[in-house]
């Protein structure tokens, strides 16, 4: 009796909790509404600016040579803006295919700091979601992930964010692959202007907190300096690293402070 009570309680709590029951598991239908919250509130907005930015690098694609299937494989199965970009220059430039690839992979170095500060929040999940969320976890993506935009230890809603963008990227990319003929030359370089128009209006509500803005801050002078001096592949790696080290760095300052206040207010007890 008292067993059966126990258990009904403890049903009960987690159900105010809004915690699943053994009775009650979560239904698919509930994590497809939560998928398509996500994709319009947060989706659509990137999606906006990656179509220009995806249809400027079909144009400049096709320009430099390369058929509409290898521009569209690239945006599939690379899915990487910058690099992207990097390789249509050196094809047009007549690198051949060894040297585009491992400048691409180096500057996607950075990928890998977005894998390891969400890692925490997937331990959870099966390795072929996690698969799946690393392959879409771009610059705009993680931006949104890291502001607590979208919980990122909530598959669906991570989910519905990072198909949402890469459907428009890859659509951008036709988009421009087609309209080649009919859109002039001129017209590609304004374009990708989106792109870092977007990850400014992505970046700047973040500002608000001590530690993004020392993050920011560090990392962005540290990416300027080197593009100065020819170095700008290094600079973006080096600015993600000692940007969110000067980051993490001031968070813990700020923890400290923090505590010690709160320390510093409470009674002393006379002993």
């Amino acid at each position: 009796m008292n067993k059966a009570l126990g258990l009904s309680y403890t049903r009960a709590m987690r159900a105010r909790a809004g915690r699943p029951t053994e009775a009650q598991p979560v239904r698919p239908e509930r994590s497809t509404a939560r998928a398509l919250a996500a994709a319009r509130r947060f989706g659509l907005p990137v999606a906006l600016g990656y179509v220009p930015v995806a249809a400027a690098y079909g144009l400049l694609a096709r320009q430099s040579g390369l058929s509409t299937v290898e521009a569209l494989f690239f945006s599939v199965w690379v899915y990487a803006g910058a690099s992207q970009f990097l390789v249509v220059g050196m094809v047009a430039a007549g690198v051949t295919w060894p040297g585009w690839v491992l400048a691409g992979a180096f500057m996607n170095l950075r990928h890998a700091l977005f894998a390891f500060s969400v890692a925490p929040g997937w331990k959870s999940w099966s390795l072929g979601r996690r698969a799946v969320a690393s392959f879409g976890l771009t610059d705009e993506a993680y931006a949104v992930i890291a502001s607590g935009g979208v919980p990122s230890g909530s598959f669906p809603e991570v989910a519905g964010l990072e198909a949402t963008a890469y459907l428009s990227w890859v659509g951008g990319t036709l988009l421009g692959a087609w309209g080649s003929v009919a859109f002039p030359p001129a017209l590609a370089r304004p374009l990708e202007f989106a792109l870092p128009a977007l990850f400014l209006a992505l970046l700047v509500p973040a500002l608000r907190e001590r530690p993004a803005a020392v993050a920011a801050v560090v990392g962005g002078g540290v990416s300027l300096g080197a593009a100065s001096v020819g170095q700008a592949s290094w600079g973006i790696v080096l600015g993600g690293l000692l940007g969110a080290t000067a980051g993490g760095l001031a968070a813990t300052g700020s923890e400290e402070r923090r505590a010690s206040r709160v320390l510093e207010g409470e009674p002393r007890v006379e002993r």
